[in-house]
């Protein structure tokens, strides 16, 4: 978990590019609060050689070192 934690952070040392999806809903509207006709679109945002940061890392390292070293 550690190592995929820190391959994750250094991948854009390394030139990989991180690709994150983002909804949108688009136009439309609502006729008489029965028919939706809002579009939803996928859009695809490329971040060239970005170094992440893991909020869950942390936490999730905090979690099993409390869960194997704390009392039961």
């Amino acid at each position: 978990m550690v190592a995929l934690g820190a391959w994750a952070m250094v991948g854009g040392l390394t030139g990989l590019d991180i690709i994150v999806p983002i909804t949108q809903e688009v136009g439309g509207s609502y006729l008489f609060g029965i028919v939706d006709t809002t579009k939803t679109v996928t859009e695809f945002v490329r971040l060239e050689n970005a170094l992440v940061h893991f909020e869950w890392l942390k936490v999730s390292i905090l979690a099993a070192g409390s869960f194997y070293l704390g009392k039961s």
